[in-house]
């Protein structure tokens, strides 16, 4: 049997078969008639590949331009997410305990000093302490994703370069991990009205990606240029090669580029998704380029800059010396 199809030619046939075979003519096939079948779909290999190719290209973009798909999307994942809610929530409570230990153990061994001061000079505490920051801001992150509208409501007054600090803080921890070294450049002192969660979902999708896929060894630049009435935000960091048919496909839930699907590199096509969702409902201008040719140093990355704008409430004022 191939594929389901019965070849009469084989040697070996029991009476079992052969009785059955007699029963049912529309079954006999001989076994050349199989093998040329293979050979001749073996030569259209190239040619089916390159339709593959074409439909694959062309399903992307109607994922891309038709919000139906986007929303369907959105709600299997949603649906997974629900089936596991208790679960979800009993994790959140336990990595909060865990925070709760850790920043415990930080005051203790430095009470004068910022809880920030604190992990510097207590590297084992100040990892958890992170780790834990960091897992229960992703599961938070999440309610976006599930209805992005909610990065509208609960707005505050705040300067962003406070949220950007705190999120760059928890991800070096993370990066010091994996070798990977973030440098920080510019600054920005004017407030920002927005739902303060929500921006850092999309500082934290962003910032999660850039650490996943920067090779050990490398650095990642973050920008931060502030105009009169705004401020733009830019991650630059190696990264795999994303297709031009992918560009956008990236930023749909669940959706992963095939680079990092052929690496076996993890993930779920979340925090991009959940950032691009709440940069379409509050007009970030969330976009990601790359650059045409691979590094020199480490084989296979391009160059990646992700960015994404916020407005500034008035000009900013002048920073102090």
């Amino acid at each position: 049997m191939v594929f389901g199809v019965l070849a009469t030619g084989t040697t070996s046939q029991s009476s079992r078969l052969r009785n059955r075979l007699r029963q049912e003519p529309s079954r006999r096939v001989q076994a050349k008639q199989v093998t040329t079948a293979i050979d001749s779909a073996r030569e259209l290999g190239v040619g089916i590949n390159a339709d593959f190719d074409y439909l694959r290209e062309q399903m992307l973009n109607e994922l891309i331009e038709d919000p139906r798909i986007h929303s369907a999307l959105a709600a299997q994942l949603r649906q997974s997410f629900d089936k596991n809610i208790q679960q979800s929530h009993d994790f959140l409570q336990l990595a909060k305990l865990v925070r709760g230990h850790a920043e415990g153990l930080l005051r203790e061994k430095s009470p004068d000093r910022p809880l920030s001061e604190a992990a510097q000079f207590a590297p084992t505490e100040g990892s958890i302490f992170y780790a834990a920051q960091l897992m229960i801001r992703k599961l938070d992150s999440l309610a976006f994703l599930e209805d992005p509208m909610r990065s509208r409501d609960d707005v505050d007054t705040f300067t962003f370069h406070s949220v950007f600090r705190t999120y760059t803080l928890i991800y070096q921890w993370q990066a010091r991990e994996r070798e990977i070294t973030l440098k920080l450049d510019g600054g920005s002192w004017g407030t920002c009205t927005y739902n303060k969660n929500a921006i850092g979902a999309v500082l934290q999708g962003i910032l999660d990606n850039l650490v996943k896929y920067a090779p050990p060894g490398s650095t990642a630049a973050m920008r931060l240029d502030e105009r009169r009435d705004r401020v733009i935000a830019s991650f630059t960091s190696l990264g795999p090669i994303i297709l031009e048919s992918e560009r956008s496909a990236i930023f749909l839930p669940g959706v992963r580029g095939s680079a990092p699907i052929a690496a076996s590199v993890d993930g779920q096509g979340i925090g991009l998704a959940t950032a691009h969702q709440i940069s379409e409902t509050l007009g970030l201008k969330l976009s990601v380029t790359q650059s045409e040719t691979a590094d020199g140093k480490y084989r296979d990355y391009y160059s990646t800059t992700f960015s994404f704008e916020v407005e500034l409430d008035a000009p900013p004022p002048t920073p102090r010396e």
